[in-house]
């Protein structure tokens, strides 16, 4: 289901309409562990999933060149609280850990 803001946010954050964003409601897919009643009634409850796409105008080598600066994170992802790579995939290519705040209904992650 896509999630759309209000009119006031939509004009002002994303008056081109180049990002969507996307919810859906998911059980835990991870195994049950019978350890008590209450990691079992978790189990059963959905979680909130957001799926988030953004359209960039520029070119893909000054994307690139910008997301693989570290010191850029916080200028795009405001969110983030802690965050460090753990891998260098290629020359081209990393793995970073992030980790944002309780949003609303989402838990940390």
């Amino acid at each position: 289901k896509e999630v759309s803001c209000n009119k006031l946010f939509r004009g002002r954050y994303n008056p081109r309409g180049d990002t969507k964003v996307y919810l859906k409601w998911l059980p835990d897919s991870r195994p049950t562990v019978e350890t008590s009643s209450q990691s079992t009634r978790k189990k059963e409850e959905d979680h909130a999933c957001m799926k988030c796409y953004a359209t960039l105008n520029a070119p893909l080598e000054h994307v690139c060149e910008y997301l693989a600066d570290g010191e850029e994170v916080v200028n795009y992802n405001s969110l983030l609280v802690k965050f460090y790579d753990l891998e260098d995939v290629s020359d081209h290519s990393k793995v970073v850990w992030g980790q944002s705040p309780q949003i609303l209904f989402i838990k940390p992650r």
